[in-house]
């Protein structure tokens, strides 16, 4: 299994970031992510989470919308965390409930479409 969080968290101007890969063999549209993050075990509120990609920022709640826009099976995103505090120093357990939606996958009769679920789990250094 790939370490879905691979890499450093990354302190920010304006907080801090988690590198995201996911489980699946082919890119898939934005509109297909959702996603939980917890740090030190409290999650973060998806206000505060931005979702960058290809040299862009998303909020949580932009990704339905984005069927053009692709996260590539390739790259890693990052998961932009806005704080009012800096990240204490040292090592932060990271918990990710990420949901795939595989948009040409479903149930032909309930066109129920095929959902698969990473929850990637992590002790971090904060770099």
């Amino acid at each position: 299994m790939t370490d879905l969080l691979e890499g450093p968290l990354r302190r920010t101007g304006d907080g801090y970031e988690v590198p995201l890969r996911f489980e699946w063999y082919r890119s898939l549209p934005l509109s297909s992510v959702s996603l939980t993050l917890a740090v030190d075990g409290e999650p973060v509120p998806p206000e505060r989470i931005r979702f960058h990609v290809n040299d862009s920022d998303y909020a949580l709640d932009e990704l339905p919308a984005l069927h053009a826009e692709h996260w590539f099976v390739l790259d890693a995103a990052r998961l932009r965390v806005a704080t009012a505090e800096p990240i204490a120093a040292g090592e932060h357990e990271i918990a990710v409930d990420l949901a795939l939606r595989i948009p040409y996958l479903f149930d032909e009769e309930t066109g129920a479409v095929l959902t698969v679920w990473s929850k990637p789990r992590a002790r971090k250094e904060i770099a």
